[in-house]
């Protein structure tokens, strides 16, 4: 049984986002569920979204994903 990870991507540069989504889709295994271009729009999506793990940019309006992470934290959310 193959295991599939869910992956949530957060950055405010589409080009960057864009790339890195590309690089991702490579791997078999993993899935893009969702992005978001701010740290709100994030911290929204990912409260209702299924990501195993969330790759965040640190550098973000709205929330900064440190931000962001401790809120998935304190959600105590599967997200990683």
């Amino acid at each position: 049984m193959a295991i599939e990870i869910n992956v949530f991507i957060a950055d405010d540069h589409p080009i960057f986002r864009h790339g890195l989504r590309q690089i991702i889709e490579r791997v078999p295994q993993v899935v893009i569920v969702d992005e978001a271009e701010d740290g709100e729009a994030a911290w929204q999506k990912l409260s209702t979204t299924d990501a195993d793990v969330a790759i965040l940019d640190v550098d973000m309006p709205g929330r900064d994903g440190f931000e962001v992470a401790r809120a998935i934290r304190e959600a105590r959310l599967k997200v990683r």
